[in-house]
C-alpha cells in the first residue's frame, strides 16, 4: 500500500479556477444585485477562500428557466495551500465540491461543479509582479481520457447475465468507473467490495478478533473472511492491507479527508478496484486473473507542470481585478467591520494539512 508523506515546508498559496452551476436567482432587492460572491471556508486563513461571479449577470439575477444544458454558470477562483501543482488541483477539486455541498443547502437547489481549470502558484505570481522572477508554476485541469480498444471480456458472454447476488456490487463498481472524483471512486469501489464479499464462495471463516488482535468467541463475518481471502491472492499486498483500506474509507466517510488521505485514496485505487473485480469474478464463477477492467489513472497524469512566462498583459489575475489574496484581505477588513469572522469547523481548515501520521499500514 502507498504511504507517501507531504512536505509541509514547501506549501504555497495556489489559485484554482473553476466553473460552478448555481441555479438560483440572487437578486438582492429591486435595485441591487451582487456582481461577485465571496465565501471563506477557512475562516481567517486564506486557504479555502472563494470568489464567484456570474458569466451572465442578467440571467443570474433573474427568474429564468434552468436545465442541465442551460446552467446558471459562475466563474470562480479559490485559494488553496499545497506543496505543488498536482496537490493544488486535487485540493481545488475537493474545495469546490465542498463549496457546492454548502451552497446546495443554502439556496435549496442542486449546485454542480462543471469544470476545474487553470491552476497557478499565486506566491510565485506575486514575485513575478514584483520583478523578482520571470516565470511561475501552473497547471491545467482536464478530463480523463483513454484510447478505445477491443472489449476486454467479450469472450465471457455470461457477464451479461449476472447472478442476483452480484447486482448491487456491479452497480457500485460501474459507478466507481464513471465518477470523476478520486474519493467518490474510492467509496464506490469499497462499497462494491463489501457488497460482493458477502457472496464470495469457498471462504473459510476464522476466529473473531477485537481491535487489539485478541481472539473473541465465535467466528468472523463472511464479509471479513472474504476480503482477507481476496487480499491473500495478491502476494504484493501486505497482510494488514484490509485495515489500511478500511481506515482510508473511514476517514473519507467521516469527513476527515485531508490532503494526505486524498493522496492515499488516489494511490490505492488500483488495488481496491482489483479486489472488488476479483470478488465479482469469483461470484460469477470466472477466473479473476482473466477478468480485466480499465485501471484508475493516477491524478498526477492530469496535472502537467507548466512554467508560465509572466507579462503584465497575460497576468491571470488581471481579468479579476487583482490577486485573490488581496481580495481576501479586503474581505477580512469588511468582515471585521461587521464582526469577527468565525473559523469553519471542517476538513478544509489549515490544521488538517499539518504533517502527521497518515493512515499507513498497521496504523489506526
Amino acid at each position: 500500500m502507498n504511504d507517501d508523506r507531504i512536505d509541509a515546508t514547501k506549501m504555497h498559496l495556489w489559485v484554482v479556477e473553476a466553473t460552478v452551476d448555481l441555479p438560483a436567482c440572487l437578486k438582492m432587492d429591486a435595485n441591487r444585485s451582487p456582481t461577485a460572491i465571496y465565501v471563506s471556508l477557512g475562516g481567517e486563513d486564506p486557504d479555502g477562500f472563494v470568489e464567484m461571479r456570474p458569466l451572465d449577470q442578467e440571467r443570474a439575477n433573474s427568474s429564468v428557466f434552468w436545465s442541465a444544458r442551460e446552467p446558471i454558470a459562475y466563474e470562480c477562483r479559490a485559494l488553496v495551500r499545497t506543496p505543488g501543482a498536482p496537490y493544488a488541483l486535487m485540493r481545488g477539486r475537493e474545495l469546490f465540491e465542498h463549496l457546492a455541498d454548502r451552497l446546495t443547502l443554502l439556496v435549496g437547489y442542486p449546485v454542480r461543479v462543471l469544470t476545474v481549470g487553470y491552476t497557478y502558484d499565486e506566491d510565485m505570481l506575486k514575485q513575478c509582479i514584483a520583478g523578482e522572477i520571470l516565470e511561475y508554476d501552473a497547471t491545467t485541469g482536464g478530463e480523463e481520457s483513454f484510447r478505445t480498444q477491443l472489449p476486454k471480456n467479450a469472450h465471457w458472454q455470461q457477464l451479461l447475465i449476472p447472478p442476483k447476488s452480484a447486482l448491487e456490487a456491479i452497480r457500485w463498481f460501474r459507478h466507481g468507473m464513471t465518477v470523476s472524483r478520486k474519493v467518490d471512486q474510492y467509496l464506490c469501489y469499497y462499497i462494491a467490495l463489501e457488497s460482493i464479499a458477502k457472496h464470495v464462495p469457498g471462504v473459510t471463516r476464522g476466529p473473531r478478533h477485537n481491535s487489539k488482535g485478541e481472539k473473541k468467541p465465535g467466528l468472523e463475518t463472511q464479509e471479513n473472511a472474504a476480503i482477507r481471502y481476496l487480499i491473500s491472492r495478491h502476494p504484493s499486498l501486505p497482510p494488514d492491507a484490509k485495515k489500511t483500506l478500511a481506515t482510508i474509507r473511514a476517514r473519507i466517510a467521516h469527513g476527515n479527508a485531508d490532503l494526505q488521505t486524498l493522496d492515499l485514496a488516489s494511490a490505492n485505487l488500483p488495488a481496491l478496484q482489483r479486489l472488488a473485480a476479483d470478488g465479482i469474478a469469483l461470484v460469477y464463477g470466472l477466473d479473476p486473473t482473466l477478468f480485466n477492467v480499465l485501471r484508475p489513472s493516477p491524478i498526477e497524469f492530469l496535472a502537467p507542470l507548466l512554467r508560465a512566462s509572466y507579462s503584465p498583459e497575460h497576468d491571470p489575475a488581471k481579468r479579476w481585478g487583482g490577486l485573490l489574496s488581496d481580495a481576501f484581505a479586503r474581505y477580512l477588513e469588511e468582515a471585521g467591520r461587521l464582526g469577527p469572522p468565525q473559523p469553519s469547523n471542517n476538513a478544509l481548515q489549515p490544521t488538517a494539512y499539518s504533517v502527521r501520521s497518515a493512515p499507513a499500514s498497521g496504523s489506526g
